[in-house]
């Protein structure tokens, strides 16, 4: 299982990525969050992070393919910001 190696602790997968994110913090590391990042999952996300890429969401239809659309950067940004409160 997870874990048995790194932690002496069999962990589940989530379990696992929240011991390095806080191995991480402890030791002012900076975490990025590289994919996945949303206005509807960002409350979630956020606050283990100190930045993200962000990609698809912000695009037409959430699709890569499609432009960057301005609506979803702004309420992207605005609830960061709420989050963050700036």
């Amino acid at each position: 299982g997870f874990g048995l190696h790194r932690f002496k602790e069999e962990l589940t997968g989530p379990e696992y990525a929240q011991r390095d994110v806080d191995l991480a913090a402890a030791r002012g590391i900076p975490v990025v969050c590289g994919t996945g990042l949303k206005k509807e999952n960002a409350a979630d996300l956020l606050p283990y992070c100190s930045g993200a890429f962000v990609g698809s969401s912000l695009k037409a239809y959430g699709r890569i393919d499609m432009p960057v659309e301005e609506d979803r950067v702004r309420a992207l940004m605005e609830t960061v910001r709420a989050l963050r409160g700036s």
